[in-house]
């Protein structure tokens, strides 16, 4: 399995450092700080993202378990409770969670590239293809939005960087094959 992480880090204000916090220090928001979440305007219609209305975030995590989804968990969670683990899953127990649908255009089994290109643009293509729609335009990726508006931005990934997970969110080719294509987006 494939893990991709999406690391955005906001502008840094005038004067500050970049040291930041000890990996240790909890980043999840309090619950009565969860309670009340607003849209924010995003460029695709089929991506609604919800911030704290208080304070917006210093850190944007988007982690993918590739192959990873609701049935899988519900798996590890019920796993965990037959030997006696009766806490939830982590994952399952973050304040702000949200669902995409990353259905293929074209089959009924979607292949990574199509569902890598749904979470990275909000819009679906064909199986096979980065990035683009079925007719090969572009579609402008969530790590180019952040970039645009100023965000540090970075990719860690547990498989190859041109594999079609982590390929979704900086590269705009028409298959997933192409490596050297999927290597000079980079």
């Amino acid at each position: 399995l494939a893990a991709a992480i999406l690391l955005l880090k906001g502008p840094l204000d005038a004067g500050q450092s970049h040291t930041e916090a000890s990996p240790s220090a909890s980043a999840a928001a309090a619950p009565s700080e969860v309670a009340a979440v607003t849209p924010v305007a995003t460029t695709s219609p089929d991506i609604s993202i919800s911030i704290l209305p208080s304070k917006p975030p210093k850190y944007i995590f988007i982690m993918i378990g590739d192959g990873m989804g609701k049935g899988q968990r519900a798996l590890a969670q019920g796993y965990a409770e037959y030997k006696g683990i009766k806490t939830p899953l982590v994952m399952n127990a973050f304040p702000v969670s949200g669902t995409v649908t990353t259905r293929s255009l074209n089959a009924d089994i979607t292949d990574s590239a199509a569902a890598g290109t749904a979470l990275a643009t909000g819009h679906k293509t064909n199986n096979g293809m980065l990035s683009v729609t079925p007719e090969g335009e572009a579609l402008k990726t969530i790590i180019e939005e952040a970039e645009d508006l100023g965000f540090s931005t970075g990719i860690v990934t547990t498989t190859s960087i041109t594999n079609a997970t982590p390929a979704a969110f900086a590269s705009h080719v028409e298959s997933r094959a192409y490596d050297a294509d999927i290597a000079l987006d980079y």
